[in-house]
């Protein structure tokens, strides 16, 4: 669990900066997590556009953690390529 966190974020291109609009709180967005073979994992996040959403550039967000063969916890996270929303 993250606790006071998050495990993605939906952010829009503002400026030169991104800005967040969703995270996994709110009901548009779905995490999925399955195991893919014996040590790894596959995550999916889809994110429903809401209505009267502004058109622009966004992206996606994970923020996670992986475990070492030797029980090492480390941060982990990525980010989708950018997309546009019409």
């Amino acid at each position: 669990m993250r606790h006071g966190s998050t495990y993605l974020t939906v952010e829009r291109k503002v400026g030169a900066s991104w800005q967040r609009v969703a995270d996994d709180g709110d009901w548009e967005t779905r995490f999925r997590w399955r195991r893919d073979g014996i040590s790894a994992s596959r995550i999916t996040i889809t994110w429903d556009v809401p209505r009267g959403t502004p058109a622009g550039s966004y992206r996606i967000r994970y923020f996670g953690d992986a475990r070492s063969l030797l029980g090492t916890v480390r941060p982990v996270s990525g980010t989708s390529p950018t997309f546009a929303v019409r």
